[in-house]
Parts: C-alpha cells; structure tokens; sequence
C-alpha cells in the first residue's frame, strides 16, 4: 500500500496456528489530518504439513477516506524451502463524502530456495480499485532475496506494471532494493 504507520501489534501462536492484532495510530511522519488509524487482524492455520490457510481484515479512518479489506490466502510449500503465497482480497475505499468503492486485489509470490539463504522470487499481482469502472492494475517480475546472517536480509525486485485505464494503457518499469535488519 505504499504506506507506513505506528501502532502496537499482538502475535499469538500455538502449535498449528498464528494469529495477531494491529492496532495503528498513523504514520507520525505525515501531518496529522493525513493519518489513517484503525486495526488489522491475522489469522493462519495449519491444515497439512506443507499447507498453510489464512484470512486478514483491515479497517482504516482518517480525515480524506476511510479503508476496509478482507483478505484470504493460501500458502503451500513446494520441496525443501521453496513454497506459493496466493491472496484474494475484496477492497472497500470511501472517499470523504463519496459513496465506497469496491474492488479487488489479487497476488501470487512463487519462492525457489536457489542454496541456502538464497531465493529467486516471482510476483504476479492483479488489482481494481472500482468494479463499476474500467480500471485495472497488473503487475509482474522476479525479484532475489538474500539472507546472510541471522536478522539481515538484502532483496531485490524488478516490475512491470501496466496500469489500463478506459482502453489507455501505460507500462512502467521500476528496481527496488531493499535492506531488512531485525534488532
């Protein structure tokens, strides 16, 4: 989503199943009034060795718009440290003093262990923000991931992004690097 926030998360796991709660105050970078706060829950359960089902809910509020998004995923392990994620969400956004839109977001990450702490990524990713209106987003590329040491991960991907608006189509290309470190 492009976005940032602070809030305080609870996780909570048994043996079989994962689950947490976001409770967020905003992005304290942004000014006040753009904030947006609210909640997420996640929850994930075992359903065979390699086979894991979940659901997620987000609500957001702020002074512009207001969000809402259900989501459920899949994820299945594939041989020894390669696996599938696949997500289909409905989305809600209301604008301030507009009627909501509904749409929809669909995402599939393949991960093949290449050696160890290595991995070569795929994205595929769908989106519409308004199932009334001809607007749609996909997305696609590989990326690496790259895990060195404990609580250090280098990542980097590479998209094509198609935007169809109205029979219009504009194509971007863009290389993201990143660098994770856990304390």
């Amino acid at each position: 989503m492009n976005d940032q926030t602070h809030g305080i998360l609870l996780h909570a796991s048994g043996k079989a199943w994962d689950g947490s709660l976001h409770l967020m105050t905003g992005n304290f970078s942004q000014v006040s009034w753009l904030r947006q706060k609210g909640a997420s829950v996640t929850v994930e359960r075992d359903l065979a060795k390699q086979l894991r089902l979940g659901a997620s809910i987000l609500t957001t509020s702020g002074s512009f718009r207001s969000r809402r998004y259900g989501a459920a995923h899949v994820r299945f392990g594939v041989n020894e440290g390669s696996s599938i994620l696949g997500e289909a969400a409905i989305t809600q956004v209301t604008p301030l003093g507009q009627e909501g839109q509904l749409g929809d977001v669909l995402f599939v990450q393949g991960s093949h262990r290449l050696k160890r702490g290595f991995f070569a990524l795929l994205t595929l990713e769908q989106a519409r923000p308004d199932f009334s209106f001809p607007k749609q987003t996909l997305r696609a590329g590989p990326g690496l991931q790259y895990f060195p040491i404990q609580r250090l991960e280098f990542r980097t991907d590479f998209y094509g992004t198609r935007a169809l608006d109205q029979g219009v189509a504009l194509t971007t290309y863009t290389w993201l690097l990143q660098a994770h470190i856990w304390l």
